[in-house]
């Protein structure tokens, strides 16, 4: 899943613009950074996005391993 790092505003219209360009539905993370956030530094919401996301692909690579042991 494609992660965005970046203010809320700007993912959605990002997110908007591709699935207009697709025609589909497109998975998108964002860091939904703030303007604080932005000037004390952004490399925690950074750091916990990528760390997420790896969290979710992994639970979901489990889910079909286990589908597929089952047939």
């Amino acid at each position: 899943m494609p992660l965005l790092h970046g203010f809320q505003g700007c993912t959605a219209l990002t997110k908007a613009v591709l699935v207009q360009h697709f025609r589909q539905t497109i998975p998108l993370s964002s860091t939904a950074m703030t303007e604080v956030g932005t000037i004390l530094g952004g490399e925690e919401r950074v750091e916990q996005a990528i760390l997420t996301l790896v969290q979710k692909s992994k639970s979901s690579n489990r889910y079909n391993l286990t589908d597929q042991l089952q047939l």
